[in-house]
């Protein structure tokens, strides 16, 4: 961490413990006004955002590869971040899928570029390639970013990893395709979706035949995953629940 990051987050610390204090000796929102207007403060006077400082210095581990930990590509590209509430547009980020890591490329104050991986804690949620991710949490799985692939009655959501493995003679390290594991949330319960049958008991055997008729219709596959595919499944199958 350099002595100016230092510098800013013991600034940010007395900021914290000046709110702890006021807590404890006036009303809580008149206190907690306060410290936002300090952070506003203390973010117009660094010309830095306290939420896009938070986390550690990103190092590219993976010299010797074939293939690379990233969503989609190995470079960064223009996206959103919802970070504490706060949300930030067109900003440079890359996802690490194997790692379970959201990457922000910027300039410091000398201009020269930075790559901060966040908190992973404090992000609620961020796009990339017109993709939306959200980090939920579900016994069956903990903390994790999914892919939002639809928002109904029924979601639908994506879970994209990657493997790696070490070839011991050369110590190259070798990435696997990304791979996103199919999800169907149905009143606050998670059901992973390995293939037709799991699907189609999440709406009832009595659309078996329907459902098998579209599939085969719209080539819709749980191997090779397609986004828009699934997200039509999943609104045709709500719509024949909603005619019955």
């Amino acid at each position: 961490m350099t002595a100016r990051s230092i510098f800013h987050y013991c600034l940010l610390i007395g900021l914290l413990n000046l709110l702890i204090i006021r807590l404890n000796a006036q009303n809580s929102d008149q206190a907690a006004a306060e410290f936002y207007q300090l952070k506003d403060y203390f973010d117009r006077s660094y010309s830095e955002d306290y939420n896009l400082l938070n986390g550690k210095k990103f190092y590219r581990l993976y010299y010797n590869t074939i293939g690379h930990p990233f969503f989609n590509l190995d470079e960064f590209r223009k996206g959103s971040l919802l970070i504490n509430g706060t949300r930030y547009e067109d900003v440079l980020i890359q996802y690490d899928i194997y790692n379970q890591q959201v990457i922000l490329e910027k300039n410091d104050q000398k201009g020269q570029i930075e790559q901060i991986i966040l908190t992973r804690e404090f992000i609620g949620e961020f796009t990339l390639d017109g993709k939306l991710f959200r980090r939920m949490s579900f016994p069956e799985t903990g903390p994790r970013f999914f892919q939002v692939v639809n928002a109904r009655e029924v979601s639908c959501l994506l879970f994209w990893d990657k493997n790696m493995s070490i070839e011991g003679s050369t110590f190259t390290t070798h990435f696997t395709e990304q791979k996103g594991d199919i999800y169907l949330l149905v009143s606050g319960q998670l059901y992973q979706i390995k293939n037709t049958a799991s699907f189609i008991e999440i709406f009832g055997e009595q659309f078996s035949r329907e459902i098998k008729r579209y599939k085969r219709r719209h080539k819709v596959s749980f191997r090779k995953v397609s986004d828009e595919g699934l997200r039509q499944l999943v609104n045709y199958c709500i719509s024949l629940s909603d005619n019955t």
